[in-house]
Parts: C-alpha cells; sequence; structure tokens
C-alpha cells in the first residue's frame, strides 16, 4: 500500500506540474495575447488618427475645390458682364456708323444745295450785269435819239 501511495502520490505530482506547465504556459499566453492586443490596440489607435488626418485633408481640399468652384463661378459671371459690355459697345459702334452716315449723306446734300445755290447766284449776277448792260445799251441807243 506503501507503494501505492508512493505512485499515487508521483502521479499526482506528475498532474501538478504538468498542470503548473500548462498554467505557466497559459500565463505565458496570456501575456503574449496582452502584449499583442496592446499592440493591436496601438495600431488601431494610429489607424484611427491616421483616419482623422485623411478626414481632415479631405475636409480642406473640399473647403479648397469649393474656393475654387466660387472663384471660377465669379470669373465665368465676369467674364460674361465683359461680353456684354462688349456688345453694348458693338451696338454702340454700329449706331455712331449709322448716324456718321446720315451726317455724311446729309453734308453731301447740304454740299451740293450749296453749289446749286451758288451757281443760282452766279446766274443771277450774270443776269443782273447782261441787264445792266442792257439798260446802258438803251440809255445810249435814247441819246442817240435825243428824244
Amino acid at each position: 500500500m506503501a507503494n501505492s501511495l508512493q505512485k499515487t502520490k508521483l502521479a499526482l505530482k506528475n498532474i501538478i506540474e504538468k498542470i503548473q506547465e500548462s498554467a505557466n504556459k497559459a500565463l505565458s499566453q496570456a501575456d503574449n495575447l496582452a502584449s499583442i492586443s496592446e499592440e493591436i490596440s496601438a495600431s488601431s489607435e494610429n489607424v484611427t488618427s491616421s483616419i482623422q488626418e485623411i478626414t481632415f485633408g479631405i475636409n480642406n481640399q473640399s473647403e479648397g475645390l469649393m474656393k475654387i468652384s466660387n472663384f471660377t463661378n465669379d470669373f465665368s459671371s465676369t467674364l460674361e458682364n465683359i461680353i456684354s459690355s462688349i456688345d453694348d459697345v458693338n451696338i454702340k459702334i454700329e449706331e455712331a456708323a449709322s448716324v456718321s452716315e446720315e451726317i455724311s449723306a446729309s453734308s453731301e446734300e447740304i454740299l451740293s444745295l450749296s453749289e446749286e445755290l451758288n451757281a443760282t447766284t452766279n446766274d443771277v449776277a450774270a443776269t443782273t450785269q447782261h441787264l445792266k448792260d442792257m439798260n446802258d445799251t438803251l440809255i445810249e441807243l435814247l441819246s442817240t435819239f435825243k428824244l
């Protein structure tokens, strides 16, 4: 019985040593798991931080694109105003050209009328001179007859 007890004691000692080894392995693996968990947590924080930085960058780019879009819209509106002003200037130039043609035509008419008036005045002057010459001739003829 002592031998049996000794075998049981030895078997229990082996079981306890295996349990202790298993417990130590489990503890070591738990430490490894804790370490891995801490690394995963740190990595997760880095990923979260990176995502926040990317989100911040995207927001900044979005704001920049909005500013560019607003500037482009303002620029386009300004160009449209310039084009409209150029169109207005072209219309005014066409109106001025039309008025200038009318003035030119009127000036030509005035010049033509002035030339006609001058010619008529010259005719009246020539006719008046002829009438004076005829009057002088008549006076001479009358004086020869001395009536």
